[in-house]
């Protein structure tokens, strides 16, 4: 069986990379990739199906429905984001030190990372502190998250870019930085919110206590976060799939 495998495989031939950093590099995109997949998907599954179910369901049942599905999905998103900007940032550092080795100058490796890290931890905080004014309207939030990533991506490639930086490099730093902002909101916004949410449920379901009076403007501010983030996916996966199929940053 295993001598027949092998011989289909010389024949159609198959070679596998033999040095490491070929399967380091495969092996990265692929967990990134299977990771955002959990990421995207279970946000999309709570934005599209969990919270207009319960919408729609009795108010009784309401409580006992979000405690059967939101904390796993919760953990679900919020892990697998750690797992996808993790993988995505080592990914990151191997395109900016290649870029920078045909440029002659390994330095320049980390001049571009401190310039992309600036960028979009800044765009976070002025985003995050926008929200957590709490005197910000949901319009006005999603407007100054368009914004706040626009200013980041075109900061980050007039200081980035160069002759002999990469497609990649460009489209994965503006591609990352967003799903920067996305994974920092996680969990300096949407996890605080959900956390809160949970134990208050909880509480009402478990033991007939009252919801608190900051209870709907919690829950609001899950919702525009999360839905931000939802919107920001798709400038996210076009600057990821560009990376490789539509070098229109860079030539090379």
């Amino acid at each position: 069986m295993l001598a027949g495998a092998m011989i289909m495989l010389s024949e159609l031939n198959v070679k596998f990379p033999s040095d490491g950093a070929s399967w380091e590099q495969f092996m990265l995109r692929w967990i990134h990739v299977t990771a955002a997949i959990l990421w995207i998907g279970s946000l999309y599954f709570q934005i599209l199906v969990v919270v207009p179910a319960l919408m729609k369901s009795e108010q009784t049942m309401r409580g006992k429905m979000a405690l059967a599905v939101i904390p796993k999905a919760a953990w679900i998103m919020r892990w697998s984001a750690v797992v996808v900007w993790l993988f995505g940032f080592r990914y990151f550092m191997i395109l900016a030190k290649t870029d920078a080795l045909n440029a002659g100058d390994v330095s320049l490796m980390w001049r571009w990372i401190g310039i992309w890290a600036a960028c979009w931890l800044g765009a976070f905080v002025i985003f995050m502190g926008g929200v957590e004014s709490g005197k910000l309207p949901a319009p006005i939030l999603v407007l100054l998250a368009a914004i706040v990533t626009v200013a980041a991506a075109w900061i980050n490639l007039a200081l980035v870019a160069g002759p002999m930086t990469s497609n990649k490099t460009l489209c994965i730093s503006v591609g990352g930085g967003i799903g920067t902002i996305m994974f920092l909101a996680v969990w300096g916004i949407v996890w605080r919110c959900q956390k809160k949410l949970i134990a208050w449920t909880r509480a009402a379901v478990e033991q007939g206590a009252a919801m608190p009076p900051e209870f709907a403007m919690v829950q609001k501010k899950l919702a525009v976060v999360s839905a931000i983030g939802a919107v920001l996916t798709i400038p996210v996966i076009f600057f990821m799939t560009a990376a490789s199929h539509f070098p229109f940053l860079s030539g090379r």
